[in-house]
């Protein structure tokens, strides 16, 4: 996020970080707020199942809501967001099998860095349709 110049496009399932872990993630994104980043954030928020399966996420609404970032709570009716990427400056992608919880930073999980164009632009589409900018 440090080396965000213009943008910050933030899907996550889950984001549940404790105290340590939040502070570096806020920070870092106040950082990119101080040099006039554009950020939007995306989350999946609990859904009304009987029965929770899949397991809802637990995203802190209260550390998303101090952050200074345009945030979406996307309701997990009738599907999930399931997403977990980031696009920075629609020019890099940063993915995989992780949610930004602590207990994801214990998993063996794999992460992306991707910077191909095409790969970028299909990140960045998927973004604005979870936005809602875009029909699907």
């Amino acid at each position: 996020m440090d080396g965000a110049e213009r943008s910050l496009d933030l899907a996550h399932y889950d984001f549940a970080l404790g105290e340590e872990n939040a502070r570096a993630v806020g920070d870092a994104i106040r950082r990119a707020a101080d040099r006039g980043v554009r950020m939007r954030f995306a989350y999946n928020v609990d859904h009304a199942n009987p029965i929770p399966v899949p397991p809802p996420p637990e995203p802190d609404a209260l550390l998303i809501s101090s952050l200074p970032v345009e945030a979406k709570a996307i309701a997990g009716v009738p599907d999930l967001m399931q997403q977990k990427y980031l696009v920075r400056d629609d020019r890099t992608v940063w993915t995989g099998s992780h949610n930004w919880t602590d207990r994801s930073l214990r998993n063996d999980e794999v992460t992306l860095r991707i910077a191909g164009a095409r790969q970028v632009e299909a990140y960045r589409r998927a973004f604005l349709h979870v936005w809602g900018l875009t029909p699907p």
